[in-house]
């Protein structure tokens, strides 16, 4: 059967979240290959965070090692600073899928983003290398790894007209429907 996705105000209150005008979610993870770099690229998109004005973020958490903890720490930084933006170390499929729902945007380095946004047609901005050579959909705007560069493909991935023109997007990565298929 198929699950259930909580409505924006189940969801608002499920996550103790307001949405705004324009609402991102932001997943980040330490790029593994290129050890050091993952700090640098967190402040930059930071930073390019902060320059957007009437934006609500929700961060979900990058993996636990040792990298991912000074990620945690720059995230739990700038959300204190701002009560717009939530973090959460994890949100279930539930809640994960239906934050996707309800989002302008996913921006960051993660597969999720790539693989399941293009299913509710959401533009996403993939930052850096993490994901070369995965297949992307045309949902998804890669960007270089400064601010400049991420603030960019934030403003092209938000603009009203990208998302109209995702209009009959298909998801290389399947419609939800392998099960009966296979069957």
């Amino acid at each position: 059967s198929r699950l259930k996705l909580l409505n924006r105000e189940e969801l608002e209150d499920a996550l103790d979240f307001s949405f705004g005008p324009r609402n991102l979610l932001i997943t980040f993870h330490p790029v593994t290959l290129e050890v050091g770099t993952s700090v640098i690229q967190m402040e930059e998109l930071l930073a390019a965070l902060a320059c957007l004005e009437e934006t609500h973020c929700v961060f979900t958490m990058a993996n636990a090692d040792m990298e991912g903890r000074v990620l945690f720490d720059l995230i739990k930084g700038f959300v204190a600073e701002r009560p717009q933006h939530r973090a959460y170390t994890s949100l279930g499929q539930r809640r994960y899928l239906s934050t996707v729902a309800q989002m302008d945007a996913v921006v960051g380095n993660s597969s999720s983003g790539i693989v399941e946004a293009a299913s509710f047609r959401l533009p996403v901005v993939n930052i850096g290398r993490r994901q070369q050579g995965r297949l992307t959909p045309a949902n998804v705007i890669s960007t270089g790894t400064s601010r400049h560069e991420i603030l960019g493909a934030i403003r092209r991935a938000t603009a009203p007209g990208f998302r109209r023109d995702l209009g009959d997007l298909v998801n290389p990565y399947g419609d939800g429907h392998a099960t009966e298929q296979i069957l």
